[in-house]
């Protein structure tokens, strides 16, 4: 039997601050859905193992650059 994958709304989340994670891979391992209506800020530092942020879709429509 495999993994299930399931939406995930973090639909309060603005912010977003991962530092000083030396064994963090990245944030979702799985193919799952990840939501994110009202995130503005993403800051990553000091994650030297962090290749991507998740395997499955990501949907950020507040992000700018």
């Amino acid at each position: 039997m495999g993994k299930e994958n399931v939406d995930i709304a973090c639909v309060s989340l603005r912010r977003l601050i991962l530092k000083g994670l030396p064994s963090l891979n990245n944030f979702c391992s799985g193919k799952s859905c990840l939501k994110f209506p009202l995130l503005e800020r993403v800051a990553v530092s000091k994650c030297p193992r962090m290749e991507i942020f998740s395997e499955g879709n990501t949907s950020t429509p507040s992000l700018r650059k």
